[in-house]
């Protein structure tokens, strides 16, 4: 994963995934939890401290397998 900022610094990190979803056939549901390892970010909102978000996902096929 690569976050930029406004002030055109580019930090790499990556991240521990933890996700626990539903899959109801024709869609998904699901939640994720991302938690950066990296505490090298030289902006001033995230200095010395770890990314870390949630997310919630619907995933909806445009095809279906057979």
């Amino acid at each position: 994963m690569i976050y930029l900022w406004e002030t055109s610094q580019k930090v790499f990190d990556i991240p521990i995934v933890a996700k626990i979803g539903y899959d109801f056939r024709y869609f998904e549901l699901a939640f994720v939890y991302k938690q950066g390892l990296s505490k090298t970010y030289h902006v001033s909102d995230f200095r010395g401290s770890r990314l870390s978000n949630w997310q919630f996902s619907v995933y909806i096929p445009l095809s279906k397998r057979h």
